[in-house]
């Protein structure tokens, strides 16, 4: 019934950005910075950003990247499964609990004398009940949201993209 946030957890961990970088596109990085530092003899005016720009190979091969990708659109599916399952029963509970509001609604109009006073003590704890759950619900609801806001946050900030925003 919650969002299945470790198993998206783990999924995530096995993400990598589509920008990101392999083993052989980090050690080019580290080659012209090397090469680029050593040429400019502590040249203050030439930042690292432009010594960056002298990496000739891209960081991910075209694959790489692609298969990055995939790997993201299918951890996006995995979390839309997740908002959808879980949404799905919220909406069952919601929709029993408004059910049994209207029910009791129209008992409660019905009630006068002194059978009335036993069924109204009734109700009321049918009430506090109703009640209860609703809270329940609410926090359920809260609890989901914000675990589906931590892992959009992670994957943001791992694989450097904005689908939290």
């Amino acid at each position: 019934k919650y969002v299945a946030y470790a198993r998206l957890k783990r999924s995530l961990e096995r993400l990598t950005p589509a920008g990101g970088t392999s083993e052989k596109g980090m050690a080019a990085a580290s080659r012209a910075m090397t090469k680029a530092a050593l040429e400019s003899d502590g040249d203050a005016e030439r930042p690292m950003s432009v010594m960056l720009s002298d990496v000739k190979e891209p960081l991910l091969s075209q694959e790489e990247a692609e298969a990055a990708r995939e790997r993201q659109d299918e951890f996006l599916r995995m979390v839309d499964d997740e908002l959808h399952r879980v949404g799905n029963w919220y909406h069952e509970k919601v929709t029993a609990l408004w059910a049994q509001v209207r029910d009791l609604t129209s008992k409660a109009e019905g009630l006068s004398g002194a059978a009335g006073l036993r069924d109204a003590s009734e109700g009321y704890l049918k009430v506090s009940n109703l009640h209860l759950e609703a809270v329940q619900l609410t926090e359920f609801c809260l609890l989901n949201v914000e675990a589906l806001r931590k892992i959009v946050k992670k994957m943001d900030k791992q694989c450097k993209t904005q689908h939290q925003k």
